[in-house]
């Protein structure tokens, strides 16, 4: 699935999946060789799993679900694109005259919610946005931390 996301790749081939697993297992391997002091390693990993799992995972469940509520409203995602594009606001008054036109409620909205994965990564005003974007510069704080201690001990 993350090869998939990131590069457009639904199938890996043989060969690469004999390469990346070569390169895994090697990476270990000299890894193990390197590190004598284990409780450094689980130092690492246990401030890094609990700044991902506290503060990470919940800052961008926020965001996505202030993106969802944004995207919510809008009939398509280049309507969206247009308005965030659009420097000046539209006035209440105007907005009530577009919208009072005849058969205007029967315009579907967006038929699956838009999140990050399909929106992308856009500003949602709101306050659930903005508490995401602290939650998630607070794991980057966390795991900076965490990597400074476990290396200096």
């Amino acid at each position: 699935d993350l090869v998939d996301a990131l590069f457009d790749v639904k199938q890996i081939s043989g060969w690469l999946s004999a390469v990346l697993t070569i390169a895994f297992v090697g990476s270990n391997v000299l890894a193990s060789l390197a590190v004598t002091d284990l409780g450094r390693v689980l130092h690492m990993i246990g401030g890094t799993a609990a700044s991902f799992m506290i503060f990470f995972l919940p800052g961008l469940l926020l965001m996505n679900a202030a993106i969802i509520k944004h995207t919510h409203s809008y009939t398509n995602l280049s309507q969206l694109a247009e308005d965030t594009a659009s420097e000046a606001p539209t006035p209440p008054s105007a907005a009530a005259d577009t919208d009072a036109g005849a058969g205007s409620s029967s315009v579907p909205l967006l038929d699956k919610k838009a999140g990050i994965r399909d929106a992308g990564f856009i500003f949602a005003p709101g306050k659930s946005w903005f508490t995401g974007l602290l939650l998630v510069i607070v794991s980057g704080l966390v795991l900076a931390v965490t990597l400074l201690t476990a290396s200096l001990d």
